[in-house]
């Protein structure tokens, strides 16, 4: 499951696991492979988003590992802190649903997926969520801030890598489902909007 960092694709990940026996189920979240701790410098030059922030060539060897029956010693990054703290063990199973920004990126890693899912969130719907603080939606949809930059100007700043490393992961997808607003009028308003999922 890939889409941008706040279409809530580790959301749909847990919830597909729910489906499954708790124990035949193993699911991989991408953001345990950020590089960085969140207070690190590099921050300043680079997003999440950026393949070059994320140690990608561990990710997909653990993903093959796990898919041809091997366990794997992985990092684990708290998201709450910004810290990559520990590693842990992962076991190989059953059912192993991987989930983040750049699950589609590699393309030897998608032809050993059986299904790939790629999230796509309404643009006005996107730019609501991120800028939405302290809401329902805060644990889903978050925004980096560095220091007192500018909301906007994180925006506009992410708005570039998700076209050029996220939104062509979508070539890659089995199934896209697209979330967007019933009412886009009330994004502008105090009301909360209602939204429906399209699947393509």
């Amino acid at each position: 499951i890939s889409g941008d960092s706040n279409s809530s694709n580790n959301t749909l990940a847990l919830l597909l696991s729910k489906l499954f026996d708790s124990n035949s189920v193993t699911q991989v979240l991408g953001d345990n492979y950020r590089i960085w701790n969140k207070k690190s410098p590099v921050w300043k030059s680079l997003t999440s988003l950026n393949p070059r922030a994320n140690n990608l060539f561990q990710f997909v060897n653990d993903v093959l590992a796990l898919i041809h029956g091997k366990n794997v010693v992985a990092p684990h990054y708290d998201k709450d802190t910004g810290v990559l703290n520990h590693m842990m063990e992962m076991q190989t199973n059953d059912v192993i649903i991987v989930s983040g920004v750049h699950t589609l990126y590699s393309k030897v890693l998608c032809r050993k997926m059986d299904l790939s899912i790629y999230l796509k969130v309404d643009e006005t719907l996107y730019q609501y969520f991120k800028l939405q603080r302290g809401g329902k939606y805060n644990n889903l949809f978050k925004i980096d801030l560095l220091g007192t930059e500018d909301k906007e100007n994180q925006l506009d700043r992410r708005k570039l890598d998700i076209k050029k490393y996220i939104t062509p992961q979508k070539q890659q997808a089995d199934i896209i489902f697209s979330l967007m607003p019933v009412n886009s009028n009330l994004l502008n308003s105090d009301k909360e909007p209602s939204l429906k999922l399209k699947v393509s």
